[in-house]
């Protein structure tokens, strides 16, 4: 038995929230869902905690996560409020560097930034009719300091960035949460991938759902093919099998998708007694990897 959002459940004999014997002064870098849920579990045990973000809001991924699926919003204003109500010292608009971090002199530091954006590289990339996902981010970016989630959704009725017609280039469980919404807002969507599977990071009931709803919202799929180019009229694609064929588009979003980054880790690790890693930095693996590492490590500091 296990839950996305609480990492003690079905571990409650190995994971344990007592107080801790002696607080430690921890430092946590990056306050996506790995890094708020370290922060709230370490502040529940006692430590001394310091939270810092680099960009002026919090909730990394969580935040487009709640923005482009509307049933994450609710974990997300649950750490968030739970941060604020604990004495967790917030630094936010603070890209903390190894350096200032060796400075601290902290008893342990966790590392929760995040992967790093792959981009695949298709001849024709640079067109103007182009958009890639971590671009997507910096739209989202500005609002997302005013805006709750919930708020940005409702926005997109009156204006979203994008043409009628869309190709979204990648399938990973962001890509398919954005082709949803822009169907629901209108768009005539369709969904590129080499690969042969939609969402591998998700299970068949997870998998399931959204596959229903892109059937439900005429969204089109097609899988393992290659991205030949992109054109002014849209993307040449071509089927393992089959020749190739060009799919008409206003917008094409290139997804991307996230590799592991522990560059900040390495950078520190030997530098501070103790050292982890939560959530994304290491491989992606959605709110789940984030609580359950998140659980594992506030237990064991």
């Amino acid at each position: 038995m296990s839950c996305a959002v609480n990492g003690f459940s079905g571990r409650e004999g190995e994971l344990s929230l007592a107080p801790a014997a002696i607080p430690k002064r921890v430092v946590v870098v990056g306050a996506g869902p790995g890094g708020l849920e370290t922060a709230r579990l370490a502040a529940l045990r006692g430590h001394r905690v310091t939270l810092f973000e680099r960009e002026r809001y919090l909730g990394g991924s969580l935040v487009m996560a709640s923005f482009a699926h509307p049933e994450n919003a609710p974990f997300l204003k649950y750490l968030l409020d739970e941060v604020a109500r604990l004495p967790i010292e917030v630094r936010r608009g603070h890209a903390l560097s190894p350096e200032a971090l060796r400075a601290l002199a902290p008893d342990a530091v966790v590392v929760a930034t995040g992967g790093r954006v792959v981009l695949p590289k298709i001849p024709g990339d640079d067109r103007r009719h182009v958009k890639s996902g971590p671009q997507l981010r910096q739209w989202v970016r500005p609002a997302a300091r005013w805006l709750t989630p919930t708020q940005l959704r409702a926005a997109t009725r009156l204006w979203m960035p994008f043409g009628r017609r869309v190709v979204v280039v990648g399938a990973d469980l962001a890509a398919l949460e954005l082709a949803e919404l822009l169907a629901l807002r209108g768009r005539r969507v369709t969904i590129v991938e080499r690969g042969e599977r939609l969402a591998p990071e998700v299970g068949t009931k997870r998998l399931t759902e959204h596959m229903d709803a892109l059937d439900r919202l005429g969204v089109a799929v097609n899988t393992g093919v290659a991205y030949e180019e992109i054109t002014e009229r849209g993307i040449a694609i071509r089927p393992e099998r089959g020749s190739r064929h060009e799919i008409a588009a206003d917008t094409i979003v290139i997804a991307g998708e996230l590799e592991p980054d522990t560059s900040f880790f390495d950078a520190v690790k030997g530098d501070v007694p103790e050292a982890y890693t939560v959530g994304d930095c290491t491989g992606l693996g959605l709110i789940r990897k984030a609580t359950e590492e998140a659980s594992r490590v506030a237990s064991a500091l």
